[in-house]
């Protein structure tokens, strides 16, 4: 099947906690990341719809290094949730997201590049 979509995903497995509004936190794995949101196997699941704050381990629970981005869950599949982002929290994890894309990009680097470049509906809060 030819998907066409907005964002390159790169895969690469990342550990990410993953909080809502008066549901306790959820932790899982990436299955995909892009600029526009991640796909991750909790193992449990949460309404589509329902809003949540991500933070995307970038080399372990002990590194500084990670992503935090807001979004909201907008499908369930059976290899997990996926979810938009909205916002990230700061400049760093925008910058960490967009390296994240950058180093893991292979082949599609130029058109990660671009993607970068040309949205700028993702911006730090």
């Amino acid at each position: 099947m030819n998907e066409r979509r907005e964002f390159t995903r790169i895969v690469r497995p990342l550990e990410v906690d993953i909080v809502s509004a008066g549901d306790s936190e959820l932790s899982g794995v990436t299955r995909d990341v892009s600029m526009k949101g991640l796909l991750v196997s909790t193992g449990v699941r949460r309404d589509n719809g329902t809003d949540v704050r991500c933070t995307v381990y970038l080399d372990g629970r002990d590194n500084p290094a990670r992503i935090v981005a807001l979004g909201n869950i907008v499908r369930q599949t059976a290899e997990g949730m996926a979810i938009a982002f909205r916002a990230v929290e700061g400049l760093e994890s925008l910058e960490h997201l967009q390296q994240l894309l950058r180093l893991n990009a292979g082949a599609d680097l130029e058109q990660v590049e671009r993607e970068i470049a040309a949205h700028v509906g993702l911006m730090p809060r």
